[in-house]
């Protein structure tokens, strides 16, 4: 029977985590227009939030099922995240697995083994065709088993906007910034999906991102006037678990 908990992390699709070396193939990419998809959501409509959700789950559930903490590792009560890069090639076999970041004790060893097991994904699409693609995959191991209120321990910051109130000015002006989360220890997080909603006389526009400001949340800038609420959410995922982390402010001006 296995003992401790292991959890696992992992951002929009692993990209961007770490800066890893460059594979010697050319043609990998670390990018396509339809990133891989784990198993078992076949059924669903390419390129929409559902797959990509029910991606993410499948994988989670996957991993947990088949990750053994490592015996060493208990003994020595090692904790941490293990960081695991490898390929899906253009018929969803995983190939090139390699350990970035150990924490030893055979962490990094059990979580290579489960990446090399796993069943075989729904390949990157480019330009219209199959690729290979280089992912980055966070596994963390810990041995005490928790349910905290993650929204709690994290923050969003944008540019200059402080407070609970802003004009509009304010939030054009700061289209030009990042938007960052950070945690209790000051720790900037991977921002899985962006929103921005504006919330007037119970009318609600939103439009979402992959992390970045796009067209379609300055539309939402655009439309966002005096007297109503303008928010910023941010799905971040840890221990396993997505979760949003939202801060809000009332237009004055």
């Amino acid at each position: 029977m296995r003992k401790g908990v292991i959890t696992i992390l992992f951002g929009f699709f692993f990209l961007d985590l770490i800066q890893a070396q460059l594979f010697e193939d050319s043609s990998v990419l670390t990018y396509a227009d339809q990133m891989p998809y784990f198993a078992g959501c076949e059924n669903l409509e390419n390129g929409t939030d559902e797959k990509r959700t029910c991606s993410n789950e499948h994988l989670v559930a996957f991993i947990s099922d088949y990750l053994v903490y490592p015996d060493s590792a208990k003994s020595a009560q090692l904790e941490g995240i293990v960081y695991i890069s490898f390929i899906i090639d253009e018929r969803g076999n995983v190939l090139t697995t390699r350990v970035l970041k150990d924490i030893g004790g055979g962490c990094g060893r059990e979580a290579e083994r489960v990446v090399e097991n796993m069943p075989r994904w729904e390949p990157a699409i480019y330009n219209g065709g199959p690729v290979k693609v280089k992912l980055n995959l966070p596994i963390h191991f810990s041995l005490h088993d928790k349910e905290p209120d993650l929204a709690e321990s994290y923050n969003i910051s944008w540019g200059d906007m402080k407070g609970k109130e802003i004009s509009t000015k304010q939030i054009k002006e700061n289209l030009a910034e990042s938007i960052s989360v950070r945690n209790a220890l000051g720790e900037t997080q991977l921002i899985n999906e962006l929103i921005f909603s504006f919330e007037k006389k119970r009318r609600i526009i939103q439009a979402r991102s992959k992390g970045s400001i796009s067209s379609e949340l300055m539309k939402v800038v655009k439309k966002a006037k005096r007297g109503g609420t303008f928010t910023v959410t941010a799905m971040l995922q840890d221990s396993g678990k997505f979760f949003y982390v939202s801060r809000s402010y009332r237009v004055v001006e």
